[in-house]
């Protein structure tokens, strides 16, 4: 049987200029930082790609693009090395929209609108050096301040209008895809993302004997070694 890596990437953990680039772009990005080194005689990888797909149970727009380049793409062989050293793969990737351990049942609602939560705050403009009587963010500061527009009359609440758009679920369905290829029998798996969320769940299966290669979003990022000081011999850290 052919060995086989699958790389777990948070796609959202990505930097914005990568991802601009392309998915494909990204897969060949993560390929060539494991190299021939972390290859070795592993003849199949596999992407799961992670982000918010759903919103409510339609896909968004991001995961028609992202699904369709690598339905267009993928899979692709990767040469690796040169001259005799050279190492070929064969790289697929998938869109994660479900669990390992659950294949068919997909998780909806991983993309939503999270409004304002009532624990921003804001300084007056004038206290951080701002020398125009007028200025426009004064309301600002005062409406996240009072929970009200400053013109009288108006009803407006930073409810009304604040908001932003997060992507749900898709830390612990890394988490529990990697306890998953643990119960798989899988003895190295990579992980792609910056996020220190993720770390228990890399201890985890760190402690039950799977090899980790942790693949960094962020140049000249670590881990913190607070968290990683006792990691072990199998826990590897690159960086894209």
């Amino acid at each position: 049987m052919a060995m086989t890596l699958e790389v777990l990437v948070d796609y959202n953990n990505v930097r914005e200029a990568d991802r601009r680039k392309g998915v494909v772009f990204v897969v060949d990005t993560v390929v060539q930082a494991l190299g021939t080194k972390h290859v070795g005689e592993i003849q199949r990888i596999l992407f799961r790609v992670y982000d918010g797909w759903y919103e409510n149970t339609t896909p968004t727009r991001k995961a028609q693009e992202v699904g369709a380049e690598l339905l267009a793409k993928m899979p692709m062989t990767f040469t690796l090395g040169s001259g005799v050293e050279q190492v070929k793969v064969l790289v697929n990737a998938e869109l994660a929209y479900s669990l390992k351990s659950a294949p068919a049942q997909h998780i909806w609602h991983t993309y939503r609108p999270t409004y304002y939560p009532g624990d921003i705050r804001c300084r007056d403009p004038h206290s951080a050096g701002c020398t125009d009587s007028q200025c426009p963010l004064a309301a600002m500061q005062y409406l996240l301040k009072h929970r009200c527009c400053p013109k009288a009359g108006c009803n407006i609440t930073p409810e009304a209008f604040l908001y932003r758009s997060q992507q749900k679920l898709v830390d612990t369905m890394i988490a529990t895809d990697l306890f998953a290829l643990h119960l798989q029998s899988s003895r190295k798996v990579a992980v792609v993302t910056s996020d220190d969320d993720l770390w228990p769940a890399i201890k985890l299966v760190l402690q039950l004997g799977v090899q980790v290669l942790h693949i960094h979003t962020i140049p000249n990022r670590p881990t913190p070694a607070i968290y990683c000081g006792n990691a072990g011999t199998g826990y590897f850290q690159l960086h894209l």
